[in-house]
C-alpha cells in the first residue's frame, strides 16, 4: 500500500511541475499580448509619458 501511494505522488509531482511549466509559458504570452494592446491603445503606465512628450513637442 506504502509503495502504491509513494508512486501516486512521484506522479502527481510529474503532473503538478509539468502543469506548472503551462501556466508560466501561458503567463509569459498573456503578458506579451497585454504589451502590445497597451501599445497601440495607448493605455498603460507607458501611455501617460507618451501622451505628456507629445503634447510638449506637439
Amino acid at each position: 500500500m506504502a509503495l502504491h501511494d509513494f508512486e501516486t505522488d512521484v506522479q502527481a509531482k510529474i503532473e503538478i511541475e509539468r502543469l506548472m511549466a503551462l501556466n508560466r509559458q501561458q503567463l509569459e504570452m498573456l503578458q506579451g499580448v497585454r504589451t502590445l494592446l497597451e501599445r497601440t491603445q495607448g493605455i498603460g503606465p507607458d501611455a501617460a509619458d507618451e501622451q505628456r512628450e507629445g503634447r510638449e513637442t506637439g
